[in-house]
């Protein structure tokens, strides 16, 4: 009885660890989900500016064209 006892009682301290280990996983994965979408939204951002600025510099050339 006392064996079993250590058993499940060591069984509860893996299963604690391996719940942290899992944890801090997914916060890690939730760090790097941040990241990338904040990569993404600055990526966005660039590239319609980027496009605003062809177009206003297309516009002023067909300005200047006529």
């Amino acid at each position: 009885m006392f064996d079993q006892k250590e058993v499940i009682s060591n069984r509860l301290e893996f299963l604690d660890k391996e719940k942290l280990a899992v944890l801090a996983e997914v916060n890690k994965s939730a760090a790097k989900d941040d990241i990338v979408e904040r990569k993404k939204s600055k990526i966005k951002k660039q590239a319609q500016d980027t496009l605003v600025k062809m177009q206003d510099e297309n516009l002023r050339v067909f300005k200047r064209g006529q």
